[in-house]
């Protein structure tokens, strides 16, 4: 792989203004990214305020399931206490 990633994206706005970002598909390829891909946002400091160093991360997309809703033999989940 080249040393300097940008040469694998390619950006442009199209005519109504939307960036519109091309990742090479050696560079997907080379990540181990799959087809299902999520976008997160950081370096937002406030609602409704970018600023002016918003960052963009792309990873491969995971099923989320909280600690809560898992129950374990070790670890049974609680009962709630009968109310009179």
């Amino acid at each position: 792989m080249k040393p300097n990633i940008q040469e694998y994206f390619r950006y442009h706005y199209d005519g109504s203004g939307n960036l519109q970002i091309s990742i090479s598909n050696e560079f997907v390829k080379e990540l181990g990214w799959g087809k299902d891909l999520e976008l997160s946002f950081g370096g937002i400091r406030a609602m409704n305020d970018w600023g002016t160093d918003p960052t963009l991360t792309i990873h491969n997309k995971k099923e989320y399931k909280h600690p809560w809703y898992e129950k374990t033999e070790d670890q049974p989940r609680r009962q709630q206490p009968d109310v009179a």
